[in-house]
């Protein structure tokens, strides 16, 4: 049975409490007082990559990849809990359609950043100028990932904090040599879904159109070939959840707190595209916060 629907004018809960939150605001302005200029020592905030995630960015890059093939059923549920347009006119009742991976697997976009630490957020007359990629995928690359398409900085020497301000004092020379050619080759799926079990799938998908229970029509070859897919498919889906969780330990992500825009990085973009409740208080801002994997 799907969870009750929240409220849209409530914001989401957060992840930290206000309390904990308040306080360690105070202590870092505290510590800012204390200390005007300083080294950051502990990664992703300085800078640096965090050199035991690296390869579990790759291992979720590599799972999310497999995920291509997926049915769960031909008919939907008669469970009234539609709240899209005239859905009283239908007394809450889903109008159902043909569905795709895209709608089994709902990866939210943000927009890629370059520079996590020097330019962590994206300006409102940038918002068609930078890419947005989903938001998995940035995850990846923040943690370590190397995608030509997508370039990042990496740095080998940590960034300052002068008086609250990321000051980065490391040479154009350094960087160029610290430059790290980008490849394909670290993240080749261990094996190719996209040309894997194309008959019995095409074959399911036949079935699924003219309303057959299609599994009585395969024969036992093709049930064990779509038996590993599914498990295979399951594999990929909680080595991609359980990696995704590990890094944001320690990679900050960012949600409204009324709609579902998510950012990958220190802070949210500041682009005036909220629609949702109490954004006219907020000139079309968004209300960040901390996200989960949720």
């Amino acid at each position: 049975v799907p969870n009750p629907s929240r409220i849209k004018s409530e914001r989401k809960p957060y992840v930290t409490p206000m309390k904990i939150l308040i306080a360690r605001a105070k202590a870092e302005k505290e510590a800012r007082k204390a200390q005007p200029c300083r080294v950051l020592e502990e990664p992703p905030e300085n800078g640096l990559l965090v050199p035991e995630l690296v390869e579990v960015a790759h291992r979720v890059y590599r799972a999310r990849g497999l995920c291509n093939e997926v049915h769960i059923g031909y008919v939907g549920h008669e469970i009234r809990t539609c709240t899209g347009p005239n859905s009283w006119l239908r007394s809450a009742t889903h109008v159902w359609r043909k569905g795709g991976v895209r709608d089994v697997f709902r990866f939210p976009k943000c927009f890629h950043l370059y520079d996590r630490v020097g330019k962590p957020r994206v300006g409102h007359d940038e918002r068609f100028s930078v890419p947005r990629i989903p938001a998995i995928v940035e995850l990846c690359i923040q943690a370590g990932l190397d995608l030509e398409k997508y370039p990042t900085k990496r740095r080998t020497k940590p960034v300052y904090c002068i008086e609250g301000r990321i000051a980065d004092f490391e040479s154009i020379a350094e960087e160029n040599e610290s430059e790290r050619k980008c490849s394909f080759e670290n993240v080749t799926p261990l094996i190719d879904s996209s040309s894997m079990l194309i008959e019995p799938v095409e074959k399911i998908q036949n079935l699924v159109g003219n309303r057959i229970s299609h599994m009585e029509q395969l024969n036992d070859e093709e049930r064990n070939k779509v038996r590993d897919l599914s498990k295979l498919t399951l594999d990929s889906w909680f080595e991609m959840t359980s990696g995704a969780k590990k890094i944001m330990e320690k990679y900050v992500v960012n949600t409204c707190g009324y709609c579902p825009e998510v950012q990958v990085g220190p802070k949210g973009h500041k682009l005036r595209m909220c629609k949702a409740s109490k954004h006219q208080s907020r000139n079309g801002l968004h209300a960040w916060q901390e996200a989960t994997l949720d």
